[in-house]
């Protein structure tokens, strides 16, 4: 697990997920190079390389790909670091940023609601608090803020 540190102080994680019809010029892969967690996106133009902290592959069958990355695979990489360090009073963000449909909502919030395995983020986040927030002995009272803002076709949600 990555322990987020003042040093540092940002994880960069990229989920990547199979492409829609639209997006079929493109071409998303792992780098060839000897560097870890960096992908090539080709395009008619040329070849881009992104170097992240996590790279999340979730474009194939999580049942045949060893390499596929669930939600609890997500979480593992990036909520539990932001759980313990909150937990040690540093304030925490998670900033999800992508085009339409590139999978923002199912990631932070999960999809169906009623399969645990699908839980995003935020729910995990929270109930890791929580649970934490119960077993903690010789504290008389503890407080969260939490906020989901969302921005969407310049509207603001929160």
């Amino acid at each position: 697990m990555t322990e987020i540190t003042p040093k540092s102080g940002i994880i960069v994680s990229i989920r990547v997920k199979p492409l829609d019809t639209l997006a079929q010029p493109i071409v998303v892969k792992r780098s060839e190079s000897s560097v870890s967690n960096t992908i090539d996106v080709s395009t008619n133009l040329d070849v881009t390389s992104f170097t992240n902290d996590f790279i999340h592959w979730s474009t194939g069958n999580d049942k045949i790909d060893p390499s596929y990355a669930t939600q609890e695979d997500v979480y593992n990489d990036i909520g539990k670091p932001i759980v313990s360090s909150a937990l040690k009073g540093i304030n925490c963000c998670v900033f999800a940023y992508g085009q339409t449909g590139s999978g923002k909502t199912y990631t932070m919030m999960g999809g169906d609601d009623k399969d645990p395995t699908q839980e995003g983020l935020i729910p995990r986040i929270c109930k890791a608090l929580m649970a934490t927030d119960s077993s903690t002995s010789g504290v008389l009272s503890t407080e969260y803020e939490v906020s989901y803002v969302e921005l969407y076709m310049e509207k603001t949600r929160d």
